[in-house]
């Protein structure tokens, strides 16, 4: 029901129905590429948490509040490297 709502599924099975696919064409190209989607994709370190909110955050004012990508992602990358600095990131001895 909420694949055929727009929402996306995680099944495999889903992404073979025929209502589905007829209702949303691309859903065939989804579940192939949900087949090689790699579920521990994101970085494992601590300020992940803080990094992936601002990255949430910020993308939804760009839906929102028509907030420029380019200037949304730039000022991601600038919070990005401060947040990676502070925690060490940055430092090789």
């Amino acid at each position: 029901m909420v694949a055929m709502e727009g929402g996306n599924p995680s099944r495999f099975s889903t992404y073979q129905d025929a209502g589905l696919n007829e209702k949303y064409p691309f859903s065939a190209t989804f579940g192939e590429a949900l087949q090689y989607a790699d579920p521990d994709w994101r970085p494992i370190i601590p300020v992940w948490g803080k990094i992936n909110a601002d990255i949430g955050t910020t993308m939804s004012k760009v839906l929102t509040e028509g907030l420029d990508i380019q200037e949304a992602l730039d000022g991601v990358a600038e919070r990005t490297r401060a947040v990676m600095d502070d925690a060490g990131y940055y430092t090789w001895q």
